[in-house]
């Protein structure tokens, strides 16, 4: 009786290990797409104002940039805004940001690693002017603040 329950046991433990094995790959796979998502619409964007502002001469204004860019860059939850302002120096500045409801933990995970590799982002709850509802992750980058 001690051998099955020993057996029982053993089963019991490597189904558990096994379990959790398979959720940690799925979970670390889930953030990996989702980091892919985020780095690359997030860095097409900030690609689209600088080019932009390279076209202009200028700091671009939120006038000058078009939606539909940033538009086609939305999905899996990711949304995408934009806007100028004027710095604590005065001097314009245009910002991009993008936001996602955090359903799961790793969306927020992958967020915080695109602000880590880039150099400036900021990593908060929400874009900058920009509230949402909800439980929220945004970055935003904002380029040509001197």
């Amino acid at each position: 009786m001690s051998n099955v329950l020993i057996a029982i046991a053993t089963l019991t433990v490597g189904f558990i290990l096994a379990t959790y094995g398979a959720y940690t790959s799925y979970y670390s796979l889930k953030r990996a797409e989702y980091f892919d998502r985020v780095s690359t619409g997030f860095e097409l964007a900030v690609v689209y104002v600088t080019e932009m502002e390279q076209d202009l001469g200028r700091v671009p204004v939120a006038a000058d940039l078009d939606p539909a860019r940033f538009a086609d860059l939305e999905g899996h939850g990711i949304v995408y805004r934009y806007g100028s302002a004027v710095g604590w120096n005065g001097k314009p500045y245009v910002w991009v940001c993008a936001r996602a409801p955090v359903k799961q933990p790793y969306i927020e995970e992958a967020f915080q690693k695109v602000a880590d590799q880039r150099t400036g982002t900021l990593f908060g709850p929400n874009c900058q002017n920009w509230t949402g509802s909800g439980a929220s992750v945004a970055i935003t980058y904002r380029l040509n603040e001197v």
